[in-house]
């Protein structure tokens, strides 16, 4: 217990105990002796000074004393249970001001020990996505404690049907910082055709080594060879055999009328052409299958060699012709050494594409930069050192109306070197734009 008194005073006060340990969220309370050693009625009023007084509270407020007397009051300390409540201790005084006679002001000290407090929140965002093979997943985190935070992540499924990586491994937050922990998930086996397959998994954040509430995800697996595709083929197919066959039995056959004949050639053109648009749709369509193939075969491998595709070429396929189709598109870059190069995609006229994830490839390894823009706007910028295969997803998709362009660009640095293979003269990247082609 402190007492403090000056000779020249005619007030005492002391705080009992002096000094108390306080968790925060919770109270804890000091009396305060106060007593009037003077020859007058005297009215005491009580300030609580220091980095405790923003908390604490004096009941009641003021007090008064006959000569002689003494009496108590009530200090209550309340920290609040929030990031920037401060840990240790943290001296304190209450002010006892005479209201007759403030030169005989007493001030009493003591201190607070303010206890740590631990309280990590986290959340799986999105809790369900989608990929052919990978989706990508943040795991937010943030200390509502007021001391710091090592976090760990880590993820499972009880069939093991996946494998995750995790980016960072582990992560330090100051006291109310918020971090964010990249997932990855990939399939341990792919899908070349078939339903889509989900699959249930469960992450957990551990705090400075304790662990925390599971959180529930779902990642849905989806086929190599999207399910609508052998049917749109055959479709193609059967339109483009269909024009043939009406051309050769119904159109061809001469008709000696000048009139006819000219009606004849008109029609004969007619069929001509849309022959020619059914099979090139049909060439269309199998190019797009044989480039879904080859890249599936392409990321089994362990060393891909580098697409044949000419630097800065484009192409896209849909799903389905249905409104609203999943549709892909890749772009594939080759540039220079110390130059650079691109790829555009071009939305169609009456349609928006809804980009809900992009897979980038660096098979070389090469060394440079990789730039995302949309209608010229930047949207990504990477550096290819920094990754080999890599998904990124977005939560809310992007939107490109038509006409709009999505442009990759790629500034080569240094081409890599891949194994078992020669050193090559160019970089070589591509892209996977994957979401909805809907109507505008």
């Amino acid at each position: 217990m402190i007492f403090l008194q000056s000779g020249a005073m005619t007030a005492s006060a002391r705080l009992d105990p002096p000094s108390l340990s306080v968790e925060p969220g919770g109270s804890q309370r000091v009396t305060l002796h106060v007593r009037n050693g003077g020859d007058i009625v005297e009215a005491y009023r009580f300030e609580v000074v220091g980095a405790p007084s923003a908390w604490s509270a004096v009941e009641p407020a003021e007090l008064s004393l006959y000569p002689g007397t003494g009496d108590t009051v009530t200090l209550t300390f309340q920290p609040p249970k929030a990031p920037d409540t401060s840990v240790g201790q943290l001296p304190f005084a209450v002010r006892v001001l005479p209201v007759e006679r403030p030169q005989d002001v007493t001030i009493p000290e003591g201190t607070v020990e303010v206890l740590p407090f631990h309280a990590v929140e986290s959340e799986l965002l999105p809790r369900s996505n989608r990929g052919r093979l990978r989706a990508g997943f943040q795991v937010a985190v943030r200390n509502h404690g007021n001391m710091p935070a090592d976090v760990t992540l880590g993820a499972w499924d009880t069939d093991e049907k996946l494998r995750y990586r995790v980016h960072p491994a582990k992560a330090e937050l100051a006291p109310g910082e918020q971090g964010h922990l990249k997932l990855t998930v990939r399939p341990r086996h792919r899908i070349l055709r078939g339903a889509v397959q989900r699959h249930a998994f469960q992450v957990r954040v551990a705090r400075d080594g304790q662990p925390g509430e599971p959180l529930d995800g779902a990642y849905e697996q989806r086929p190599l060879v999207p399910a609508l595709l052998p049917k749109a083929l055959a479709l193609a197919a059967a339109a483009a055999t269909a024009l043939t066959a009406a051309w050769f039995g119904l159109l061809k056959p001469t008709i000696t009328s000048t009139a006819g004949a000219a009606v004849t050639s008109q029609a004969s053109q007619a069929v001509q052409s849309e022959v020619k648009k059914r099979q090139k749709e049909v060439a269309s369509v199998a190019s797009a299958a044989a480039s879904e193939s080859a890249k599936a075969k392409a990321e089994a491998g362990a060393g891909t060699k580098p697409s044949a595709q000419p630097s800065g070429a484009a192409s896209g396929a849909a799903a389905s012709g249905a409104e609203g189709a999943n549709f892909y598109t890749p772009l594939s870059v080759r540039a220079k050494a110390g130059a650079n190069a691109g790829a555009t995609f071009t939305v169609p006229k009456g349609k928006t594409f809804l980009i809900s994830d992009m897979v980038l490839q660096n098979p070389q390894g090469d060394s440079g930069t990789l730039t995302l823009n949309i209608d010229g706007s930047q949207v990504s910028l990477l550096a290819l050192e920094n990754f080999r295969d890599m998904d990124s997803p977005w939560v809310t998709p992007l939107r490109v109306p038509a006409g709009g362009k999505v442009t990759m660009t790629v500034d080569c640095r240094t081409p890599g070197a891949p194994p078992s293979a020669p050193k090559p003269t160019t970089c070589a990247e591509s892209a996977l734009l994957n979401g909805k082609m809907v109507k505008s």
